[in-house]
């Protein structure tokens, strides 16, 4: 089985995987929440702007230095597989925050990866395509649940401004630059079916991505002021989903839109990971490389050290991966104009 998915599949799983991906961080999985995140978001779009058009251009040209490639490869592999672990320990925390009755984790974690292999094995234009109709469906759903709470929203919370500070927001800004690194590593692994056709800067609008996790973190303001914010991990997900100023019934509709988001992202960062592994080992069968991807998805969320080890590394993330991208693009310009496939 080849493992592979078109231009126009990459695209849409990329951007809703970014928006997932910058949110969760954000609103969860950083430091604590205060008032400047929303700033934070859009300013990680700028340094993300040239580094996607630059991987873009590696995937549609051949790399001049067969070194640089598999480098490149290498480290996206890394990043997307950890990450996909990092979401899956989301997944599991969150569904035993939700669930009634005291549930096993391995019980909670095992439908998940499950899911997440089918996904994987059903190959990448299915996740695409899947990416483009909640892209469709997820504004629709937002806009009743912020039409319905409307009243309860508070702008004054959003005050200060700045939060705490432009030093913190300088800090999670690059973090939201590390969040594209493996949300977008899809991009690296794309067919372009339309050799004639292909317009790079297209990628562009994936950056958009910022504006709109920004957007959700300012309607997130609204509804719980920051000052409580600092607060667990589990008490941040007790304020986005079943936060007590809502109407109850809009319980449902926030739960489904945040599991969906992360079922998407995880899908969509384990087949990248397990293409990246196919393009480094070709020989391996694809449904081989999502079951090792999928396995250490499901093993490193119990590891006790793995969650603080990338909230350390991951204001390093997107420094680490623009350096042998921007590298690999700049080969473009002295073979054939970056006319032929990459073969990393």
């Amino acid at each position: 089985m080849k493992l592979s998915i078109s231009r126009d599949a990459a695209l849409p799983a990329a951007f809703v995987a970014a928006v997932t991906r910058i949110f969760i961080d954000l609103a969860l999985d950083g430091g604590p929440v205060h008032n400047g995140v929303w700033i934070a978001a859009l300013l990680g779009a700028l340094p993300v702007l040239p580094y996607l058009v630059c991987l873009d251009m590696v995937g549609v040209g051949k790399c001049r230095y067969a070194t640089v490639g598999r480098l490149l490869a290498g480290l996206l592999l890394a990043a997307t597989a950890l990450d996909g672990a990092r979401i899956v320990s989301v997944v599991l925390r969150a569904s035993g925050f939700l669930v009634l009755d005291p549930v096993s984790p391995f019980m909670l974690v095992l439908p998940v990866v499950l899911a997440a292999l089918w996904c994987t094995c059903r190959n990448g234009d299915a996740i695409g395509y899947a990416a483009m109709l909640w892209r469709r469906a997820f504004p629709a759903l937002m806009l009743v649940v912020m039409i319905l709470q409307w009243r309860h929203y508070r702008p004054q919370w959003l005050r200060p401004w700045l939060g705490n500070g432009w030093g913190e927001i300088a800090g999670e800004a690059i973090r939201t630059a590390g969040c594209y690194v493996p949300a977008t590593s899809v991009l690296l692994i794309c067919r372009h079916d339309d050799e004639t056709g292909k317009r790079p800067f297209t990628v562009a609008w994936i950056a958009l991505a910022s504006a709109v996790a920004s957007l959700l973190l300012v309607f997130r303001l609204m509804m719980t002021p920051s000052g409580t914010n600092d607060m667990a991990w589990i008490t941040r997900l007790d304020a986005l989903l079943t936060n007590g100023r809502a109407p109850l019934y809009l319980q449902l509709p926030m739960i489904v839109a945040f599991f969906v988001g992360l079922m998407h992202l995880l899908a969509c960062e384990c087949f990248a990971a397990a293409a990246l592994l196919q393009r480094l080992i070709p020989r391996l069968n694809g449904r081989v490389c999502a079951g090792i991807v999928i396995l250490i998805c499901a093993v490193l969320p119990f590891v006790r050290s793995f969650r603080s080890m990338l909230d350390r590394a991951m204001p390093w993330l997107f420094i680490a991966a623009a350096l042998p991208v921007a590298l690999a693009a700049l080969s473009q310009f002295h073979f054939n104009g970056g006319k032929r496939s990459c073969e990393s």
